[in-house]
């Protein structure tokens, strides 16, 4: 397998697997930026997503439990 100068450019940006590599060569530049765009907030939403839930779970649990009834001594 060759390898690319540009590796980025092979990314598939949307699900028809359009490359920036692609628009470059089949499509304009307006059609570039709005699936670049629109990749790139998917992406941030998604790694954000990653980042609450990884940090929920490092998170302390705290409880607090309140007895009852007479303690065994």
């Amino acid at each position: 397998m060759q390898r690319k100068k540009f590796p980025c450019r092979y990314i598939p940006l949307n699900e028809r697997g359009e490359t920036i590599d692609s628009f470059y060569r089949f499509g304009t530049q307006d059609e570039l930026e709005l699936e670049l765009g629109r990749w790139l907030k998917t992406t941030i939403e998604h790694l954000e997503k990653q980042k609450a839930k990884s940090q929920v779970a490092l998170e302390p649990i705290e409880i607090h439990v309140r007895a009852t009834g007479r303690l065994a001594e």
